[in-house]
């Protein structure tokens, strides 16, 4: 069983690169949404911990600023963590809270509703925000099959 989540892990990250990489090659021709949309603030999220201190809440806002392939780190608002670490480094996950509309736009997309162009320009602000961070792994961070 856990190498058939392994192998589904490994098939949304193949998929969600391999649309990273048709959006980017698509701005040689046509405008850059991933420069559009960026939020220099980073991308709200909560940080949840393993190991809660009593009397303190679970978790804290932060702030996903990027993520460095070439180091393998997490760049928060409060600092860098590595992205294979997580758990040793008391993270249990990471949250981001899609807006209620783009969760409905995504279904009609998901049902294969194209056909209206006004679906797609409504969630190209927050996708080609959260975009940027599907390497972080789905376990820790869930947002691969909106992503998809």
């Amino acid at each position: 069983m856990g190498g058939e989540v392994q192998v589904r892990t490994i098939f949304h990250i193949l998929v969600a690169t391999l649309i990273l990489v048709v959006t980017a090659s698509g701005s040689l021709f046509g405008q850059d949404y991933f420069k559009t949309y960026a939020n220099p603030q980073g991308l709200p999220v909560k940080m949840y911990f393993i190991k809660v201190v009593p009397g303190k809440p679970d978790f804290r806002k932060t702030q996903l600023l990027r993520v460095d392939d070439t180091k393998g780190t997490i760049k928060l608002s409060e600092g860098d963590f590595l992205l294979r670490d997580l758990e040793k480094q008391n993270i249990k996950r990471f949250e981001y809270e899609f807006p209620r509309q783009t969760l409905e736009n995504l279904k009609k997309l998901a049902d294969e509703q194209y056909d209206d162009p006004k679906v797609l320009a409504a969630v190209r602000p927050v996708m080609y925000r959260v975009l940027p961070f599907h390497e972080i792994n789905p376990e820790f961070f869930p947002i691969h099959d909106n992503c998809l």
